[in-house]
């Protein structure tokens, strides 16, 4: 019988590069050496930190694996010297769902219960704070059969919450319409700025349409309608114009704006 050992070196890293954590630390036990390969190869070193780290990688970077697992540790290091000024423990008002934001100070939660209300609290900066700040609420259209799929807030930006929602069609019940809602966070009104603040993004039978996730960063909004084929789309949320729709035959499960030109 072969041992894993017996394989020639760019095989077994080929192999090894395959493992988890769970599987490293098992193999590491069963014989030193694996402790040993894994530490003299700086790609199976770094996939090792990754998944430690709990981060994906991109394979189209340019950066030499090296330099990134740099970057890795010096990210690592820096929480590792995070010093919290104090702790405190909101307690929450409603039965929370899974939805949840957290940008610019403040948390925004689903309720379970009552899917049309948003619940938002200003996270306080001190000790003196957590006694001064209490839940608000946003209340959303869509009637009984509203469900929200998805939310995302730019308040110190333009001071919007942008919320993926779904409801019955009225006229056809058979099918459901999906929107994205565009409100003003200081005021849970639609968003003055938008053009169409309760824009129709998809339509289609029961079923037919799983969700939908959005993300906004300036005037950019970019949504995923999962279907058979997941459809990619980004417009301009105050002039309601498409800049890219794209379609994905492989399965995705969310974007990610990065900056004015990149997603």
């Amino acid at each position: 019988m072969t041992n894993l050992l017996d394989l020639p070196h760019d095989v077994l890293t080929n192999v090894l590069s395959h493992i988890d954590f769970s599987d490293y630390v098992a193999l590491c036990h069963v014989d030193f050496i694996f402790f040993k390969i894994f530490g003299a190869d700086m790609s199976l070193k770094y996939q090792v930190e990754r998944q430690i780290a709990g981060v994906d990688d991109n394979p189209n970077s340019n950066i030499s694996i090296n330099e990134r697992s740099l970057a890795l540790q010096r990210s690592e290091d820096g929480w590792d010297r995070v010093e919290f000024d104090f702790k405190c423990v909101v307690e929450v008002e409603h039965e929370a769902s899974e939805l949840c934001a957290l940008a610019d100070g403040f948390v925004v939660v689903g309720d379970a219960e009552t899917p049309a209300t948003l619940h938002y609290f200003k996270l306080p900066s001190s000790k003196e704070d957590v006694t001064q700040h209490t839940w608000n609420s946003i209340s959303l259209s869509g009637g009984d059969t509203l469900h929200v799929y998805d939310i995302d807030v730019a308040i110190s930006e333009n001071d919007l919450i942008a919320v993926a929602t779904s409801r019955s069609n009225p006229e056809k019940p058979n099918r459901t319409i999906f929107e994205i809602q565009l409100l003003q966070f200081s005021t849970g009104q639609r968003h003055p700025f938008a053009s169409n603040p309760m824009r129709v993004i998809a339509e289609g039978y029961n079923g037919e349409i799983e969700g939908v996730a959005i993300q906004v960063a300036g005037k950019y909004l970019a949504f995923l309608t999962f279907r058979v084929d997941t459809i990619l789309c980004v417009i301009d949320w105050m002039t309601s114009r498409i800049k890219m729709v794209n379609i994905h035959h492989a399965e995705l499960s969310s974007s990610r704006i990065l900056s004015s030109k990149s997603l």
